[in-house]
């Protein structure tokens, strides 16, 4: 069977086209950088309430106050709450690391 697309159909495909990219793009927005699109990856640096809160040598990571998941403080997940909390804490709590920021384990 051939499907055959006039001009109007063709634009209203590419117009749904570019939709979906455009939402896929702002998914985890946080994550780019505005000057040339590029993506960083970097060590954030530890916050003076989380270096009171724990011990020098405890990793912490950072959970949301509803998730099931613990992550990297940069994780695009962490975007409405980031609570940190000890690598130990969050394993004794039954949570798993997220699959996109691949937290230390």
């Amino acid at each position: 069977m051939l499907i055959i697309c006039t001009g109007d159909i063709m634009k209203k495909i590419l117009m749904l086209l570019l939709i979906i990219v455009i939402l896929m793009l702002v998914s985890c927005a946080s994550d780019i950088v505005r000057s040339g699109g590029v993506v960083e990856h970097s060590t954030p640096e530890p916050t003076a309430d989380v270096d009171e809160a724990y011990d020098a040598d405890e990793i912490i990571v950072y959970i949301t106050k509803s998730g099931t998941k613990y992550h990297r403080e940069d994780c695009c997940h962490l975007k409405k709450s980031k609570i940190p909390i000890s690598l130990e804490q969050a394993k004794e709590r039954g949570l798993e690391p997220c699959s996109v920021c691949n937290p230390p384990e």
